[in-house]
């Protein structure tokens, strides 16, 4: 075995011993007279130091300002010092000695007395195989090359001793590369839902599933004429978000309205439909942000309301729609399809199209409305700089209104683009083309028809007045 390195103990001055002594001895001397000091001493437990071949790499110098080298006292076994020729390992003698101080580090490989033979030579050392994979060769010994007599191993696999300089380490296992990963869909605001086609007219389509394009995660119908999903926001007749309506002629446009006010989105004879709006003030604007909170319908002798809760936390499965027919309340089981029907208007009916939250509401030759309750999403607010905090998400309505019995005089903010006469008012090269006229369709109430342009009688075709379907 091969000992940590010896630190020998500082030289007295070299006054002691002539410096010429000094430099003739040497590394190779010193080896010499340990070997004699072996052949005279008898073999015992104790460990007797030896000196055999020093690779290069063991022997350290350092040299420090002091005494020249010399003896100071004895070594015990485990340690041994001695005068080193500085002119071997510095390039050049010492010159005379001028008192310097020389510390000297030599690292000392020291073994047994059972390492070498009589000559001093090194024996071939003992290894075995200890590795139980490899039974024929485990534990079985074998004896180091000359090359290495005392620095091999057994080579497990072929039951031989090889030199560890020419050992290679067994290459790491191989790691199958891992498939490259997808790069990971966008999160939406809410998760993406599905929607049926709910009109037996129908039977090719009828309740077949579809899952809501990206676009529209949350507010998607099935369209059953084509059988497919088409976004409600995307289609004339509707009213979402900060609201942004798409008129009967198809072009989009913005109507802001006031925060915490009701304004007129249709008006006509045998209709009339009202919004109140919520909102936030923008200090860095000239208007609120606003969303359509609830609708007020009137209908022959009827009254309507539909509303989304005020939600703090938005949780998609549970509902926040509130419908009243006539002032009493209406309730819908929480079954996709399930439908609520008045026993004193038939044709008034009310249809989940979803768990919660999206509702379709139908008056048999009037009015059909697909009503969606969603919230203003954090991102939202960030994006849009809502400021909208964590006590009210300001649920709100998304809307899409198909009309079959409006005539040519109808108005309103929606109702007017569906007139005979309409001519879009709003600038269409505009970014964000917004429509005027908070005063004209402003009302008192929610189901008020005091509008400056309200044309509500409340009898079907009153006047005679030809109805149109859009």
């Amino acid at each position: 075995m091969v000992s940590p390195p010896v630190h020998l103990p500082e030289f007295v001055g070299c006054r002691h011993y002539p410096c010429a002594q000094h430099q003739m001895t040497s590394l190779s001397r010193l080896k010499a007279a340990f070997t004699a000091q072996r052949r005279t001493k008898k073999k015992s437990k104790e460990e007797t130091i030896r000196i055999p071949e020093i690779p290069p790499n063991l022997i350290t110098l350092t040299l420090s300002a002091g005494t020249d080298f010399g003896f100071q006292k004895s070594p015990p076994p485990a340690q041994a010092t001695s005068e080193v020729d500085t002119g071997d390992h510095l390039g050049g003698p010492m010159g005379r000695c001028d008192r310097r101080r020389v510390v000297a580090s030599i690292a000392l490989a020291t073994s047994s007395d059972d390492d070498f033979d009589v000559n001093g030579k090194s024996k071939p050392k003992k290894v075995r195989c200890k590795d139980k994979k490899y039974p024929n060769c485990y534990n079985i010994v074998k004896y180091c090359p000359a090359s290495c007599a005392r620095t091999c191993v057994v080579d497990c696999n072929a039951c031989s001793p090889v030199c560890q300089s020419v050992v290679t380490a067994s290459p790491p296992p191989k790691i199958p590369h891992a498939s490259p990963v997808s790069p990971a869909t966008p999160v939406t605001p809410y998760p993406a839902k599905k929607a049926k086609c709910l009109n037996k007219n129908y039977p090719g389509c009828y309740y077949r599933e579809y899952t809501c394009p990206a676009s529209c995660p949350g507010t998607c119908q099935v369209d059953c004429v084509t059988c497919r999903p088409v976004c409600n926001c995307d289609k004339p007749g509707a009213v979402c978000q900060d609201p942004r309506f798409i008129g009967g002629d198809g072009l989009a446009f913005y109507f802001h309205g006031k925060k915490d006010r009701d304004f007129c989105l249709v008006t006509d004879s045998n209709l009339h439909i009202n919004a109140h709006f919520i909102g936030k003030t923008n200090p860095d604007m000239h208007r609120d942000f606003t969303w359509v909170q609830a609708l007020g319908i009137l209908f022959d002798n009827h009254q309507l309301y539909v509303g989304a809760k005020k939600t703090a936390v938005w949780n998609d499965v549970v509902d926040r729609l509130e419908l009243t027919f006539d002032g009493a309340p209406v309730y819908i089981p929480a079954i996709p399809g399930a439908s609520w029907q008045s026993s004193d208007s038939p044709s008034i009916t009310i249809t989940r199209a979803h768990l919660s939250n999206d509702v379709v509401i139908e008056a048999e030759g009037k009015f059909r409305i697909i009503v969606v309750v969603v919230p203003i999403t954090r991102k939202e607010s960030t994006v849009h700089k809502y400021g909208i905090t964590d006590d009210d998400c300001f649920s709100h309505l998304d809307l899409s209104f198909k009309f079959f019995s409006l005539t040519g005089d109808v108005n309103g903010v929606l109702g007017q683009t569906y007139a005979s006469s309409y001519v879009s008012r709003v600038k269409l090269a505009a970014k964000m083309p917004v429509l005027g006229g908070n005063k004209e369709f402003s009302t008192s109430g929610l189901f008020a028809t005091d509008c400056e342009v309200s044309r509500f009688i409340g009898t079907s075709n009153a006047g005679g007045t030809e109805a149109l379907q859009y």
